[in-house]
């Protein structure tokens, strides 16, 4: 029983920095690492970098002289592309704080349903 949890949870910090290095939500891959084991590591391994995919498409609009929407300043933003305002780390810190809560009681359930 420990050795599965031991998994589980290495292959949920995994997932969490392969997401990070991807552009890709670190704590919702995290939830799935913990949720799906290998099977979420294998899931973010095949996964795109989506940090290649927002330069590539910011290059293709600077060639075309388009504008750029709100919507791709956010992405790039989350990807680190971009410097944030302090209104969206105050919202960020937020987020964070609510999904470290979800795994801290997913956590907690899973132990109290395996002891």
């Amino acid at each position: 029983m420990l050795p599965y949890l031991v998994i589980i949870i290495i292959c949920a910090i995994l997932c969490a920095v392969i997401a990070e290095q991807k552009g890709r939500s670190m704590f919702g891959w995290a939830l799935l690492g913990l949720l799906l084991g290998p099977f979420g590591l294998l899931g973010i391994a095949l996964s795109s970098n989506y940090k290649q995919e927002l330069m590539l498409r910011e290059q293709l609009r600077l060639q075309s002289g388009g504008s750029m929407d709100a919507r791709l300043e956010r992405e790039m933003i989350d990807c680190g592309l971009k410097p944030k305002t302090p209104e969206m780390e105050k919202e960020d810190a937020k987020y964070a704080m609510y999904i470290l809560g979800l795994m801290i009681a997913a956590g907690a359930c899973i132990v109290l349903l395996f002891s």
